[in-house]
């Protein structure tokens, strides 16, 4: 795959070019109470080609089909060069890269039979049904995923990455004299099939949660002083901060650019928060292909912006502003966001 994208780029008659192709297989298994909904197996492929050309416009083609690569690259140009700019586009100089960045598939799920798949997670279903008659309905998922990125410019970057994911949730539905809860669970990890092992009990947990807060005393409404658990913090932090720093909505968002500046502090003193993208088998894990971008802990509360805390998609920029466009190693179609 890498000499077949490293021929079309050098058959390429633009200034720059970028191309990037991803395969992803997948399964996915669904109970709904002791009814099986769902048991599927996907595999899928794509990729686009970008150009660009001195004193024109980005020309941007997309394939399903490597047949189709060497004309997307041509379509990509001629693209490129119908757009004529008033302002040049300037990319960053950038260092090329070649690397390979593969995570531990941990048990290969696409050499798991899709029955194994259903009887684990008829297992983790059953296992929430069987705690109290209260329990009057579950729901219960399985799905995973390896994916396969490939990227190759003209300046000498030549990338893979190779990816697993696989997710287990839950919900178990209490009802009892008309009030009804539920209990929830999702684990999800960059790993493999060993990785989702042995997890019954934290499926009971999740029904019995359910049961006990059929019991719980009403909370009269107002506004209390709360703790929250890491997991629903981290979802406020991913959602209010997180996707605000996002550098697409920062660069459309004029309000946003004045307000997300570097060094600027979100949140009391008190308050610390952190992502850490090296964390081996969490669900935002990312290999690093450079030394100089290898991960670190980062406190991202405090000092939010100023930490860099977010992965940040990159967006070609006019040089007439001043800020060059910039290349990220992996296309930024393939980044997860923070907390």
């Amino acid at each position: 795959m890498k000499d077949r994208l490293a021929t079309a780029v050098q058959q390429s008659r633009a200034n720059y070019t970028e191309i990037r192709v991803e395969r992803t297989w997948s399964s996915a298994v669904a109970f709904r109470g002791w009814r099986l909904e769902t048991a599927t197996v996907s595999e899928d492929q794509g990729g686009f080609v970008r150009v660009l050309n001195r004193g024109c416009g980005w020309g941007i083609a997309s394939f399903t089909s490597l047949d189709e690569l060497p004309a997307m690259v041509s379509r990509a140009n001629e693209l490129s060069r119908a757009v004529r700019m008033e302002e040049p586009i300037r990319l960053a100089d950038t260092t090329p890269v070649v690397a390979d960045a593969k995570l531990d598939l941990d048990g290969d799920v696409r050499g798991i039979p899709l029955g194994d798949k259903k009887q684990l997670l008829e297992a983790y279903n059953g296992a929430m049904l069987a705690v109290s008659k209260s329990i009057v309905d579950t729901q219960a998922s399985y799905r995973d995923e390896v994916s396969e990125v490939w990227y190759a410019n003209s300046e000498g970057a030549a990338l893979y990455q190779l990816r697993p994911e696989v997710v287990v949730s839950g919900t178990a539905i209490g009802r009892r004299n008309g009030t009804i809860e539920k209990g929830l669970e999702s684990i999800g990890l960059r790993k493999g099939w060993r990785s989702v092992q042995g997890f019954e009990e934290r499926f009971r947990v999740v029904a019995q949660r359910a049961v006990d807060l059929l019991d719980a005393p009403r909370v009269r409404g107002g506004a209390y002083p709360v703790i929250l658990d890491n997991e629903l913090a981290g979802v406020f932090i991913h959602e209010a901060f997180g996707h605000l720093s996002e550098a697409d909505f920062v660069y459309e968002n004029p309000q946003a650019r004045e307000m997300m500046t570097l060094g600027r502090r979100f949140g009391k003193r008190v308050l610390n928060a952190g992502d850490n993208g090296a964390a081996a088998g969490c669900a935002g894990h990312s290999r690093s292909t450079t030394r100089e971008r290898r991960h670190r802990t980062r406190r991202s509360s405090v000092r939010a912006s100023s930490s860099g805390a977010c992965t940040r998609a990159r967006r070609p920029q006019n040089s007439a502003n001043g800020r060059p466009a910039t290349r990220a190693p992996f296309p930024s179609a393939i980044h997860r966001s923070c907390a």
